[in-house]
């Protein structure tokens, strides 16, 4: 009888530690989770949902192992803490309130994992979602119905910056309405337009490249900058909209030559000339991956007309860390790869 017992046991404990639906109310939609442990903790005071608390508050029962920035458009970040008498990890989904003297947080949702090894926090238009080694472990969902923009809510500055989030949706039906928006600012012509299936759902994504209208002027930053455009396909007439303007041109005088597409990469060429002095490339690869498109590879060849043999300078991801399309800088990169 005993035997039968822990038995079945046995079989009810490895049941609820299999992945599971768990449905949670309107704040956060129905989750995947697997990877948790039980609900034993000794300190339940101290991280709970619905606690506010400000940056540096100390706690007594556990470890703030990581933390992470808020995203500024939804404001949603995330901690992990390490309980001192136990061996499990608590992760706590948070978000920023105010920052008048100390930033102010409010957790939002916990969740106990064995471990946080290759840990992955990824906002999308609807809210949010954990991976642990590529694998989603939950997901929450806020927003049922995402903003939607058209191409006549895109803001540039006088600068030529593009004012809207990456990663926001824009909807139209003919791709010429982005195109015809971009130009009436006069400061930009398109200059290429590519179609490839980026995120690889079998639906073509769209790559607008623009050239400036002005002629390069240290001095005058508006000359410095052109939009290259991303157009995720979502279905429909609706897409992604991420934005880039500094990749080309810039002080350093590279001029776009093309983008060479194969499958969830897309690396842009660049390319410039000094008579009698060198011609250089720039080889700047960016991978599409779970909803965001990361710098992956970058290249500089340098081709001497003297004697001297080309310089070839290489980095990877390990070089330089995580930078997202929309982010990539070419003085950042030069701070970071050549320690300018």
């Amino acid at each position: 009888m005993k035997t039968t017992f822990l038995i079945l046991y046995s079989f009810l404990l490895l049941s609820t530690c299999q992945q599971q639906q768990v449905q949670y109310d309107n704040s956060v939609a129905t989750t995947t989770v697997t990877e948790t442990v039980g609900n034993e903790n000794s300190s339940k005071d101290e991280i709970f949902i619905g606690k506010e608390f400000y940056a540096g508050d100390e706690l007594s029962d556990y470890e703030c192992i990581k933390n992470s920035s808020h995203f500024k458009s939804d404001s949603l970040c995330y901690s992990v803490y390490k309980p001192l008498n136990y061996h499990y990890f608590v992760f706590s989904l948070e978000k920023f309130l105010s920052n008048e003297d100390v930033e102010k947080f409010r957790i939002l949702d916990t969740l106990h994992l064995k471990n946080i090894a290759h840990i992955n926090f990824i906002h999308n238009e609807l809210g949010v979602s954990l991976f642990l080694d590529d694998r989603k472990i939950k997901e929450w969902i806020f927003n049922k119905t995402p903003n939607i923009t058209t191409p006549k809510d895109i803001v540039i500055t006088e600068e030529g910056i593009i004012q809207n989030d990456s990663g926001e949706i824009i909807q139209f039906k003919n791709i010429s309405e982005v195109i015809n928006r971009i130009q009436k600012s006069k400061l930009f012509t398109l200059k290429k337009m590519y179609q490839h299936d980026l995120n690889q759902d079998g639906d073509k994504d769209i790559f607008l490249v623009f050239k400036n209208n002005n002629d390069l002027k240290s001095d005058d930053h508006k000359t410095l900058v052109a939009p290259v455009i991303l157009l995720i396909h979502q279905g429909g007439d609706k897409y992604k909209f991420f934005h880039n303007e500094k990749i080309y041109p810039s002080m350093e005088g590279f001029f776009f030559k093309k983008i060479a597409l194969k499958d969830n990469f897309f690396t842009i060429e660049l390319n410039t000339e000094v008579p009698g002095n060198y011609t250089a490339e720039k080889y700047i690869t960016f991978k599409y991956s779970k909803n965001k498109i990361i710098l992956h590879r970058f290249g500089h060849i340098t081709y001497w007309w003297d004697e001297r043999k080309p310089s070839n300078v290489q980095a990877k991801q390990k070089d330089f860390g995580e930078i997202l399309f929309e982010d990539y800088d070419p003085e950042k990169i030069n701070e970071i790869i050549y320690h300018k």
